[in-house]
């Protein structure tokens, strides 16, 4: 008995004609979409299960989302590997069947790169998807028409319904009946007058009503005016939203350490498990909550379309600097946490911009600085108001300034030293305004969290096993000596945060904060400093831990450290923690790349480790050169 399908289902489209999404819903796989080109580049592969109705039997063709294009003649390096992995299906062209999804509202758009993949020999079946926005928006086509001309079947549908399969399934079966030659492409003139017979667009429709709502939302000032406020509520929601369960996980994991403490013995194996292993699980769950809501608010913006209108905004502003339209929303995130902020940094089709967005982006202050800013900032700058304004608030907006700076001009030296070989261009044809999907909204909110938990979370485990050891342990004969003076003691709370400080000084992270002591004695720093900035590349917020275990606070709230801190003197009677000294810690703390979830990050998109290690020597060095000439300046 023959099987009257083919060997293999391709699909292929323009970017924006929902082809991804018509692939999900044939193989009931879950893969990101988005409403501007350049978001995806290689293949995805599924089955498809459709009844053999000969044999009574299921049959499972495999089915391949191919990279969507405009042509076959690429303009840039992502666009050639999208073309070279569409021409190696050439090769099996007989044997295969190729939907072709086109936009129903904009066919002529559609069929330059139809008439190029047809004269490749594929046999072809022309999918025109998004049928109800095209009844919506008044536009007719003459479906037998186009099916005579373009020598093929023609479908009408919408994807985002089981409908559509019946009806992609119905021409699959009969799929051995079309034609396979290379036939070649008709002549400009006669596309387009062929599709002024077949395709009708009206004049006006109701997307002529929504031009008017661009004329704002992308005036130059209006638009940019309008954006910021949408973020500023995003952000602020992200920010408040995502600090509730972020505070249950924290608690949670924290009651799950005490459980586990309190069942098991006492021993280096509990001690690995609850201050090591578990320590860095919440550090990559703690992250969830704040990666779900920025990506559910941006895949909400690109399922809307618009997205695609505020990278067209800011794209010319952008490229001053050697970045992109769409690094703006990677940029403005970097400012509640780095970590989202450079997974949405996909979308940029650019490989250099890509990069240069990820190499600065963690130059934007994140929510994990304002600990330590809070603490150094009422340390040393009064609390008093000039005008309207509380002068602690305008330094903490001045150390936010500094990042927006550090960042755009880091991103302009990369692209002035650093040219690429292609030119970035950001070509577009704004999509219409739809109704957001909220299945694959969730789904790519779902891929996102998925992505940072297993494949950044396993880098981010094992550097919180590695900064444990190095502040858990030390010399034996120094830690027995610290266990043996305070064995003797009463055990109270006081002596207990003294041993904890003095055990930490005499372990392998202090005796590093001590040999680091010479480099960052220049910025005013001493040897307890640089413990800190070890051990808070765990995570920057650790600095506040760190330091009140150090000066023996025994609580991480900020007004008793603040206090601590500002007691301390060195042994000629000077404060330890002067303006300078304060100032050149927040600078540091501003530029230096103080987070290891980050560099995991950096590492997983890049797929590279000098990257990431170039950037943490960059932001070291940057920090470093601006701490030392702010306590030059002010000492």
């Amino acid at each position: 008995m023959s099987n009257p399908f083919p060997h293999t289902i391709l699909l292929a489209g323009n970017p924006n004609s929902g082809k991804t999404t018509l692939f999900n819903l044939l193989t009931g796989l879950r893969h990101k979409t988005a409403n501007y080109p350049g978001v995806t580049v290689e293949t995805r592969s599924g089955s498809m299960k459709i009844l053999n109705e000969e044999s009574g039997q299921f049959e499972h063709i495999p089915c391949v989302d191919l990279p969507g294009v405009y042509s076959l003649n690429p303009d840039s390096a992502d666009e050639e590997a999208a073309v070279k992995a569409i021409r190696e299906r050439v090769a099996g062209a007989a044997e295969a069947l190729l939907l072709y999804v086109a936009d129903s509202t904009n066919l002529p758009r559609s069929l330059d790169l139809f008439f190029q993949l047809r004269a490749l020999g594929f046999r072809m079946v022309f999918v025109m998807n998004m049928a109800d926005l095209a009844e919506r928006s008044g536009i007719q086509t003459d479906t037998t028409a186009l099916s005579e001309w373009l020598q093929c079947p023609v479908l009408s549908i919408n994807s985002r319904g089981n409908k559509a399969v019946n009806q992609i399934k119905e021409a699959i079966r009969h799929s051995a009946a079309i034609p396979h030659i290379a036939l070649p492409s008709p002549g400009a003139e006669e596309i387009r007058r062929k599709t002024e017979d077949i395709w009708k667009s009206p004049r006006i429709n109701w997307a002529h009503f929504l031009q008017k709502a661009d004329a704002w939302l992308m005036h130059p000032f209006w638009g940019v005016l309008i954006f910021m406020g949408i973020m500023t509520l995003v952000f602020q929601s992200v920010f408040a939203w995502a600090s509730y369960p972020m505070d249950w996980i924290e608690s949670g994991m924290a009651w799950l350490t005490t459980q586990i403490a309190g069942a098991l013995p006492a021993g280096v194996f509990t001690d690995l498990l609850t201050q090591g292993i578990l320590a860095g699980i919440t550090g990559v769950l703690v992250f969830i909550p704040q990666i779900a809501f920025l990506f559910l608010f941006i895949a909400i913006m690109e399922e809307s379309g618009y997205m695609a209108r505020v990278s067209f905004l800011f794209d010319r502003f952008m490229r001053r600097f050697g970045l992109n339209g769409r690094s703006t929303i990677a940029l403005i995130g970097g400012a509640v946490c780095a970590v989202p902020s450079i997974l949405s940094a996909r979308t940029i089709s650019n490989r250099k911009e890509r990069l240069i967005t990820i190499f600065v982006t963690p130059l934007m202050s994140c929510s994990a600085r304002l600990p330590v800013y809070t603490v150094l900032i009422a340390l040393v700058v009064p609390d008093e108001r000039i005008f309207i304004f509380n002068v602690q608030g305008l330094v903490l907006m001045g150390l936010y300034l500094v990042g927006i700076i550090g960042a755009l001009g880091t991103a302009w030296l990369l692209h002035l030293f650093f040219p690429g070989k292609e030119t970035g261009f950001l070509i577009m044809e704004l999509p219409f305004y739809k109704r957001p999907h909220w299945t694959g909204i969730f789904d790519t909110v779902k891929s996102k969290v998925s992505t940072f938990v297993f494949d950044a979370g396993k880098i981010i485990v094992a550097i919180s096993i590695v900064l444990w050891v190095l502040a858990s342990y030390g010399p034996p004969a120094r830690m027995k000596a610290v266990d043996e003076r305070y064995a003797s003691l009463p055990q109270t709370e006081e002596t207990e945060n003294r041993k904890a400080s003095e055990k930490l000084e005499h372990s392998y992270a202090g005796i590093m904060g001590r040999v680091a002591e010479p480099l960052i004695r220049p910025l005013g720093f001493d040897w307890k400093i640089g413990i800190a900035l070890i051990t808070s590349f765990a995570a920057r917020e650790v600095f506040v831990g760190t330091m009140s275990t150090l000066y023996s606070v025994g609580s991480e709230e900020e007004s008793k450290l603040t206090k601590k801190l500002s007691e301390q003197k060195r042994a000629d009677g000077t404060p330890v923690f002067t303006l300078g000294v304060s100032v050149a810690l927040m600078l540091f703390y501003a530029f230096a790349m103080q987070c290891m979830s980050t560099f995991a990050v950096v590492k997983r998109e890049t797929q590279s480790w000098w990257i990431p290690l170039a950037q943490f020597a960059y932001m070291t060095l940057l920090a470093w050169g601006s701490a030392f000439l702010a306590y030059v300046i002010l000492s």
